[in-house]
């Protein structure tokens, strides 16, 4: 009999554990990144950061989205309105991004174009598209998303 309790509640701890997994699985879920044939990504690992990023990104959450943040980023943003800016686009679906287009600016800076279908469920129910000019900088052999806003950070 106690061994049956035992059990039951160790498995109602595993729904519990799982459940709780789903959830955070869902509000990070990846993007679905469309790409034309004749766009090629430069490295996979610059598209998995992309990807990882921007699905973060659109779910607002702040701490893993400053993880992918270039390490001079960092320190030249003012933490809280980084994190309100991120955190405003927690009411808004990202539903898919379509890659436009990715230009070298150097050996160690990519711009890369994007649409994203966004829904804004607070505000309307229709779907837009909006445009994005990503910049990504490789850094001791790792791609970071090199964040740029001059409301967020003037001091350029």
């Amino acid at each position: 009999m106690i061994a049956n309790r035992k059990i039951i509640c160790f498995l109602a701890v595993l729904i519990l554990i799982s459940l709780n997994s789903g959830c955070t699985l869902k509000n990070t879920r990846m993007l679905p990144v469309n790409k034309p044939n004749n766009i090629e990504w430069p490295d996979s690992q610059l598209k998995d950061r992309f990807e990882e990023y921007w699905g973060y990104r659109s779910s607002g959450d702040v701490t893993n989205v400053l993880k992918l943040e270039a390490p001079y980023v960092k320190v030249m943003v003012d933490p809280e309105k980084y994190a309100g800016f991120i955190s405003a686009g927690k009411n808004k679906v990202w539903n898919a991004v379509r890659i436009e287009n990715i230009e070298w600016k150097n050996q160690n800076l990519i711009f890369i174009g994007f649409t994203a279908e966004v829904k804004d469920e607070a505000a309307s129910i229709r779907t837009r598209e909006v445009y994005f000019k990503d910049r990504w900088v490789l850094m001791n052999e790792k791609w970071y998303h090199a964040f740029d806003d001059p409301f967020i950070n003037p001091d350029k």
